[in-house]
């Protein structure tokens, strides 16, 4: 049985098999570095070559570490969650990315061919329909909501503890109602209308 690819295991798994494969240490695998892994696991060298520019995705003659993981998950929201260097490291990234992320699901259709307002993506954060959004609730909504098909606010990406940091950041930036524990639909619009203007 495989191991879970969300799971800690399966990245260190997958830094370490990318280092092994990068001989040079510049944090990219060559056209020569990857035929010498393949031809010892008994691949020939034409197949290495269409190997190499299936993985190559962006044609700069070298496999990143993201080339390297969307190759191997191609297909599978997990090519992009696996990489360590996705992962939002500060508070204000997270913001930055939640409001990418909340622009794009916007964009998309809905079964009525209209597109998602600001309200349908707070009715889906609003688990227990009660009109405002607590810690628990954005956390779950946020990792349950699904954008272009995938969904992209993986623990991975967005560790719970950062997502408790962004969520005590928005409540902060309400004028008022400073004791309230949740986030209304009117502090949520202004998040996204104050991102917007950054």
């Amino acid at each position: 049985m495989g191991i879970d690819h969300n799971s800690q295991e399966a990245v260190d798994l997958l830094e370490s098999t990318f280092s092994s494969w990068d001989a040079s240490g510049d944090g990219t695998i060559s056209k020569s570095e990857l035929r010498n892994v393949l031809v010892r696991l008994g691949i020939t060298g034409e197949n290495v070559d269409v190997l190499f520019k299936s993985m190559d995705t962006n044609h700069d003659g070298k496999v990143s570490y993201t080339e390297f993981i969307a190759f191997l998950y191609k297909g599978t929201p997990a090519a992009m969650t696996l990489d360590p260097r996705m992962a939002a490291k500060t508070v204000d990234e997270a913001m930055d990315r939640i409001y990418e992320f909340m622009s794009d699901k916007k964009g998309e259709e809905k079964d009525n061919d209209k597109t998602f307002t600001d309200k349908d993506i707070f009715e889906m954060l609003d688990l227990n329909g009660n009109g405002k959004v607590s810690i628990s609730e954005f956390i779950q909504g946020l990792r349950s909501m699904e954008v272009n098909g995938s969904r992209p606010f993986t623990a991975h990406e967005f560790p719970d503890s950062l997502l408790h940091k962004v969520f005590k950041l928005l409540l902060k930036a309400k004028k008022k109602d400073l004791e309230s524990k949740a986030l209304s639909l009117k502090s949520f619009k202004t998040f996204l209308a104050h991102e917007q203007e950054e």
